[in-house]
């Protein structure tokens, strides 16, 4: 996966001609830090004196200028450019903290004695300036709109910082110094298997990898030896962090709403096979793409989705779909699918059409919120979704084309919808729905399979084309009984909320834990009932009649779990409406002819 990292940033580094500095030096305009105040200084005649304390608009354009990169939390940063938190901390720790970070490493650093002199006279000008200066900055501060952040840092003779080229060197050395400790010089990269000058053994791009825990250092719990765990040059470390960043910031998308995962692509034999816009993608983002040309089917809750996009490719790239969840400062894998091709996305956009093409009548489609509806929360009463295993389990099947065991995802799907129903929860029709869905959308992807039989009736159905346009999920008899079954309940519960504003008879449903003998013995029932309410009509006789016909022919012990016999039969009762019309529109084009 880091290899992958590596090379988009190389992709992007080529295409837009970044240098190491551009990658190292962050934008500090996030997280509300949306100000800079400046200290400002003139330098004539090797003297340094301090003009005022400005207050100015942070712009992306001035990013380099800035020369922002953070350093240890507590310490001092990479430049005397630092963000704000509190205002004497900050001046001491981060921008009069800078210059006795560069002093300790003057050994290091190699520069001249001129340059020393400067820094010497900089520094002074700032110490003994100091209480001033803190009253100014706080002034500034204070002008500040509310929940509005800024940075501080310096301008000398109307330059920032980053126009230097002596801090700008200065942020590349420091940078290689970070990580001296846990260095080694004249050892092979494992990013780009060169030896190299020095690897280091400290790169947090992701940070579910440390080196302060025993497990994650080779050798024993001496940091000395942190490098052999995990070898990065400084190239392949910088290329990591702006492959990160611009994944970040354009490859991150929403899959339902409490889940987002990075996209990472890998091409296979380099750019030269990959369409021109699908470059364009994932060199200057999505956002910057113009997608209205096309008309883009997604399958997940992020509009710009890209997904869709791609299955037309061909096989020349793969992507994979990393699922982070950050905690206190880490973060922790949720799921990393690897090497998916356009050809499998194709595949599973084919299943959604197909799904969505059957469930027409249902004005409803599928996408992976709707596999969320039944793995999101054991308890409803539970804060937090503790279903995420199971769901994204589900997910990396589909998308590794992996069988998927039905009992399982039924379990899941009634444990729901009997919620719903027993809560008498408006949400229940909707449930039922996308578990339709998402049954259909396994089947038709062929990771669940479902007994199928050929189903011969004494008479022509006048449900054939509903029903084989759902095949095979309702193929066999006892299938298609039980659901029209469920149809003819619902009937008889509207009939009965019409006439005394309540539905008595569902207590009759078990809590939709009906059995195969509860099934044959809820049909007489029904049937006795509409003909109390004087509802048993010629169409609703003719159901009956089907319904008969379909439990006679599945004979003893149906090849049906209980829950996939109360999914059929939940499925009926919500669908009863628009089977009726089916049913009552042949009855009345009957009379016509008549």
């Amino acid at each position: 996966m880091l290899a992958e990292i590596k090379a988009l940033a190389d992709i992007i580094s080529a295409e837009k001609g970044l240098d190491k500095l551009e990658i190292l030096v962050e934008n500090p305009k996030a997280k509300s830090y949306l100000h800079a105040i400046t200290i400002d200084i003139e330098y004539k005649e090797k003297e340094f004196r301090l003009t005022g304390v400005s207050l100015e608009q942070l712009s992306d354009e001035k990013r380099l200028a800035y020369l922002y990169r953070p350093g240890a939390p507590n310490g001092a940063d990479l430049s005397p450019t630092a963000k704000i938190t509190e205002v004497d901390k900050t001046f001491g720790n981060k921008i009069i903290g800078w210059f006795r970070y560069v002093e300790r490493n003057k050994n290091s650093l190699g520069l001249k004695e001129e340059d020393w002199a400067f820094l010497d006279g900089l520094k002074n000008l700032l110490v003994t300036n100091e209480e001033n200066l803190l009253v100014e900055v706080k002034k500034k501060q204070e002008l500040l709109p509310a929940r509005e952040n800024a940075i501080i840092t310096l301008k000398i003779n109307q330059k920032y910082i980053g126009e230097y080229e002596l801090f700008r060197n200065i942020l590349l050395k420091l940078e290689g110094l970070k990580d001296a400790a846990i260095s080694a010089p004249d050892k092979t990269c494992s990013i780009c298997q060169q030896e190299k000058e020095l690897v280091s053994g400290n790169v947090n791009v992701f940070k579910f990898y440390t080196n302060d825990k025993p497990g994650f250092i080779a050798g024993g719990f001496d940091e000395k030896f942190a490098w052999r765990n995990f070898p990065v040059c400084l190239d392949c470390k910088l290329a990591l962090e702006m492959g990160r960043g611009f994944i970040e910031s354009n490859l991150k998308f929403t899959f339902v709403q409490d889940l987002e995962y990075l996209l990472i692509p890998k091409f296979l034999f380099g750019t030269s096979y990959i369409s021109k816009e699908i470059i364009d993608i994932f060199t200057e983002g999505p956002k910057k793409v113009s997608l209205a040309r096309k008309t883009v089917t997604r399958m997940t809750a992020d509009e710009n989705e890209i997904l869709g996009l791609l299955q037309e490719e061909k096989d020349a790239l793969s992507v994979q779909f990393l699922f982070l969840r950050a905690s206190r400062g880490a973060e922790r894998i949720l799921l990393l699918i690897e090497d998916v091709y356009p050809s499998t996305l194709r595949r599973i956009f084919d299943a959604k059409i197909d799904t969505d093409a059957r469930w027409e009548i249902i004005e409803r489609q599928f996408n992976f919120a709707t596999l969320r509806t039944f793995f999101a929360k054991s308890d409803e009463n539970k804060r937090e979704y503790d279903l995420d295993k199971y769901y994204l389990q589900l997910v990396d099947h589909i998308f590794k084309l992996k069988p998927v065991d039905k009992g399982f995802v039924l379990q899941f799907i009634m444990k729901k919808i009997r919620h719903d129903f027993n809560n008498e929860l408006d949400s229940y029709h909707w449930v039922v729905l996308d578990g339709l869905l998402t049954f259909t959308f396994l089947l038709s992807l062929k990771l669940i399979e479902v007994h199928s039989e050929e189903v011969k009736t004494m008479t022509e159905s006048k449900f054939e084309e509903f029903f084989a346009g759902l095949s095979p999920m309702l193929s066999t008899p006892a299938a298609r009984g039980v659901f029209l079954l469920g149809v003819l309940t619902e009937l008889l519960a509207n009939k009965q909320y019409t006439e005394r504003g309540s539905k008595p008879f569902l207590k009759q449903l078990k809590g939709l834990r009906l059995t195969e003998k509860d099934i044959r013995g809820l049909l007489p029932k029904v049937q006795n009932k509409l003909t109390e309410y004087d509802s048993f009509d010629k169409g609703k006789r003719q159901l009956a009649e089907e319904i008969s016909t379909y439990l006679l022919q599945a004979g003893e012990s149906w090849d049906l779990s209980i829950d996939e016999i109360n999914f059929y039969f939940a499925a009926g009762m919500n669908l009863a409406n628009k089977l009726a019309g089916i049913l009552y529109e042949k009855e009345e084009k009957e009379k016509e002819v008549v």
